[in-house]
């Protein structure tokens, strides 16, 4: 799930909470947290990693995808068809509009809406930066000095200049890696018939979702199941996997090989592959 940003047969790395060390009071990590911005699922995601490491969050920072908003539209119909992608946009602009009116009212409207909404929350400053690689802004990110870089869902790649600004850089993938490195990894495990699918923590590298994988954590796929289901799961995995990591922070787990082939990469499903998802019965939302 991210542009910097199963399994049977795969060695998993399933990490249970129990399975790290709790952090001493003493050994606060600083974090620069790397997101995105949409209203349905990555508030969702942030909240919870907001809730128990607010005060390590230095920052929160919005990166948005570099691609045009009218070829983003177009990729998202082309993947969702125009049912789907209809009631998809509905959901968008209810979201923004939600935020939009709760920001005015200065109250939360059925919960938050935007990523900047959580942050706002729990008191994290919040910096968009249209392009990652600018200069000026891996000086103040070198400034910082921060333990750690978090990226969930970024929408852009951050350059090496940048990674190399911290102790460590972790990006937290929606697929248990090698498997369904790129896009759409809500998609692919329904539309093979996996029984399960998860979220990767791994070191950034410059290459897309190719560094050394420190945890892995998974859950099942039910058959009722749809592609917005699986997405929520995913936010939900990731952040119980982000919040275990940076609570056992620095005593993470190995790192172990991410070894990927050309075939685990997968973009967006094309009209092709959204007919046969249909006819076999899976749905979107």
């Amino acid at each position: 799930m991210n542009a910097n940003s199963s399994y049977g047969g795969i060695g998993f790395v399933l990490l249970e909470r129990k399975s790290f060390l709790p952090s001493s009071p003493s050994s606060a990590v600083q974090v620069v947290l790397f997101t995105s911005e949409e209203p349905l699922y990555l508030p969702q995601y942030i909240e919870p990693i907001l809730d128990a490491h607010a005060a390590d969050v230095d920052r929160l920072v919005i990166a948005p995808f570099d691609a045009p908003l009218s070829r983003q539209v177009r990729e998202q119909f082309g993947m969702y068809g125009p049912r789907a992608g209809f009631r998809m946009a509905v959901r968008y602009l209810r979201g923004h509009a939600l935020d939009a009116l709760g920001r005015h009212l200065g109250i939360q409207i059925g919960g938050y809406h935007s990523v900047a909404a959580v942050a706002r929350a729990h008191g994290v400053p919040v910096e968009r930066v249209a392009d990652v690689s600018n200069p000026a802004f891996i000086e103040r990110m070198r400034a910082l000095d921060p333990d750690v870089i978090l990226s969930v869902v970024a929408g852009q790649r951050l350059p090496p200049e940048l990674i190399d600004r911290s102790n460590d850089a972790i990006n937290l993938h929606g697929s248990l890696l090698p498997k369904y490195r790129g896009r759409a990894t809500a998609f692919w495990p329904l539309y093979y018939g996996d029984d399960r699918t998860g979220v990767t923590a791994h070191r950034m590298t410059e290459q897309f979702d190719a560094g050394p994988v420190i945890a892995r954590r998974a859950f099942s796929i039910e058959p009722t199941d749809t592609v917005d289901s699986v997405y929520r799961k995913l936010s939900a995995t990731g952040a119980s996997l982000a919040v275990d990591l940076l609570d056992s922070y620095p005593d993470l787990p190995e790192a172990s090989p991410n070894e990927t082939t050309a075939d685990d990469y997968h973009s967006l499903p094309g009209p092709d592959e959204r007919r046969r998802f249909r006819n076999r019965g899976n749905e979107f939302l």
